[in-house]
């Protein structure tokens, strides 16, 4: 089995999502293929400053929206 795991906004920029890395290792382990995403940081690292608050608790109503994603 192929399984691509993906962190996506809104979540914490400042320390790494632990738990698609340790799924990703025991996925492989049990002998498939894992990889792991951190399609937040990528995201938070491109956008623009006025454009980072976005990542802030208050603000996770943003990303729930189609429309504006």
């Amino acid at each position: 089995m192929k399984a691509a795991l993906v962190q996506s906004p809104v979540w914490w920029t400042v320390d790494m999502p632990l738990g698609i890395a340790q799924l990703a290792g025991a996925l492989k382990k049990a002998g498939h293929q894992a990889s792991a995403l951190d399609l937040n940081i990528l995201l938070w690292h491109r956008a623009s400053p006025s454009e980072k608050p976005l990542w802030d608790w208050e603000n996770f109503q943003y990303w729930n929206n189609p429309e504006l994603v």
